[in-house]
């Protein structure tokens, strides 16, 4: 296992780039963490492992999924595409986190659905030519349930929105947006609505 942005430890499946494209991912367990061999691993005395070619997934409706039950996953080191017809990253889970990933030529890059609390961090990843958003956030909370987000130093490049995001209904905390870069959208840059609960 090894600590992610959120400090928290994750076990992990490593996944080494081949000569050819990987069909597609379902996590389906919490705390799994995917990670491509785009990353460097640190190591000790500052060496590293990885951090070469990234694996391409290339999806046909979706790239990786995540299922609603696998809360904690971790998306990390790879390029993702389904070649305009679908998403790259779907998550039903409102607690993952996608750092470091280059995801192109998807109808959505990724599509966060969830309904509960929510804690997801997206960070340092290039969404390009994604047809309808780069990044689309779909939440809705109750009593009690908390929203935290944060959506940083990303690179949105074309499609018709970089971000587009709405909460509803969770209590406390929030969302932080800094750093992202935006180029060539047709429609919205970066939008997000949060609506707090009773």
């Amino acid at each position: 296992s090894m600590a992610w942005p959120d400090g928290e430890a994750r076990r992990v499946v490593y996944v080494q780039a081949s000569d050819g494209a990987y069909a597609g991912a379902i996590v389906t367990a919490p705390d799994i963490a995917l990670l491509g061999s785009g990353v460097a691993i640190p190591g000790f005395g500052g060496k590293a492992f990885g951090g070469g070619a990234r694996p391409l997934v290339r999806g046909t409706g979706e790239g990786i999924r995540v299922n609603a039950s696998a809360d904690g996953t971790a998306i990390a080191g790879f390029e993702i595409t389904t070649d305009g017809g679908g998403t790259g990253i779907f998550s039903g889970s409102g607690k993952v986190q996608v750092v470091d990933n280059v995801i192109r030529d998807n109808q959505r890059g990724v599509l966060l659905l969830s309904d509960g609390e929510f804690d997801s961090i997206i960070e340092g990843n290039r969404l390009a030519d994604n047809a309808m958003a780069g990044l689309q956030i779909e939440a809705t909370g109750g009593a009690g349930e908390s929203f935290r987000l944060a959506v940083e130093d990303n690179v949105f490049e074309g499609g018709a929105q970089g971000f587009w995001g709405m909460a509803e209904g969770h209590e406390g905390d929030g969302a932080r947006i800094a750093g992202n870069t935006v180029r060539d959208t047709d429609d919205l840059g970066l939008w997000f609505r949060m609506a707090a609960g009773d």
